[in-house]
């Protein structure tokens, strides 16, 4: 069953949109696993006391199936849990309503195909090895992920989770809507666009303060919905793409085109930055997300590397 000589553990967020759907997917999966290795969680709190069990079972592949959301909400207890010298290997094998991530990374297929390929060895998975990132905000416990935004990221997320189905056509339609309000000027935009003052500090070295209408950093090339505009990402051992955006709804209207076929002038007008330390200072709370999970506002976050993860994809 498990020719390829791996040990996997795999952990299910029972709420993720596509195991929500088809919950046949969790029998699917402990058809091809011991049960002990196979945890299905309802809450955040399970997931720490399942990582427990798993280490203690001596796993060397953690398989997380849910939505990006999940990423973020397995890989912080994951760092409380193992000791960095002995992290397990990480697949991302999907299960969520977009899975930004995952298929950021390459990997694609349902949830169970994923774990199967794993287990046959049929082709040797191939290893991609990236940094977390460490997100302290004030006044809040660090959390790790691999997607950082504030601003109109955060903004962008509340309407489309409050307004439409979560998943691809819901986030086009929530796409749709603040463009449509960015044509004629309207509140969606205004607020989505809302711009503020902030300082930066990249890598030690501060910056001149500025108005911004959305900073982000990641760890990998994508931000969803195909845009890919952290172009560095993977390259630098140890470091994340960090950018910022100062224009408008209508401005970003305006470049739409160019950012989603990632072509040079429309990436130009973003801030870029390699980065492995970043802080942003800001004089009113700005909210903020990790993997899109939603954060309420703050006046200063650091945004650093964290420990470098082997990702699988097969």
């Amino acid at each position: 069953m498990q020719g390829s000589g791996v040990k996997p553990g795999v952990v299910v967020n029972g709420r993720a949109g596509r195991v929500a759907r088809h919950p046949a997917l969790i029998a699917l999966l402990r058809q091809q696993l011991p049960r002990e290795n196979v945890y299905v969680t309802r809450d955040p709190s399970e997931v720490a006391p399942a990582l427990e069990i798993l280490h203690e079972v001596g796993i060397d592949t953690l398989v997380i199936v849910g939505g990006d959301g999940s990423v973020t909400g397995t890989l912080t207890p994951l760092l409380q849990v193992w000791p960095n010298e002995s992290l397990p290997r990480v697949l991302l094998a999907g299960g969520g309503s977009v899975n930004t991530i995952a298929k950021s990374l390459g990997v694609r297929g349902r949830p169970d195909r994923v774990l199967a390929r794993l287990l046959a060895g049929s082709r040797p998975p191939r290893e991609d090895p990236r940094p977390l990132l460490r997100i302290r905000a004030e006044g809040a416990e660090p959390v790790l992920g691999m997607i950082f935004a504030n601003g109109g990221g955060p903004r962008w997320l509340e309407f489309y989770y409050k307004h439409s189905d979560r998943g691809v056509r819901g986030a086009v339609y929530s796409v749709a809507a603040s463009l449509g309000s960015a044509v004629v000027g309207g509140e969606l935009a205004r607020e989505v666009f809302e711009p503020f003052e902030a300082e930066l500090e990249l890598d030690g070295q501060r910056q001149q303060p500025g108005r911004f209408t959305a900073m982000a950093a990641g760890s990998v090339r994508h931000i969803g919905l195909g845009f890919a505009p952290f172009t560095s990402a993977g390259r630098k051992p140890g470091h994340f793409h960090f950018l910022t955006m100062d224009f408008s709804g209508w401005g970003f209207l305006r470049r739409i085109p160019g950012l989603r076929l990632g072509t040079r002038s429309a990436l130009a007008a973003l801030g870029h930055a390699s980065s492995q330390r970043v802080v942003v200072r800001t004089e009113q709370p700005v909210p903020y997300t990790v993997d899109a999970e939603l954060f309420p506002g703050v006046k200063r976050v650091t945004i650093e590397a964290g420990p470098e993860l082997r990702f699988m994809i097969v």
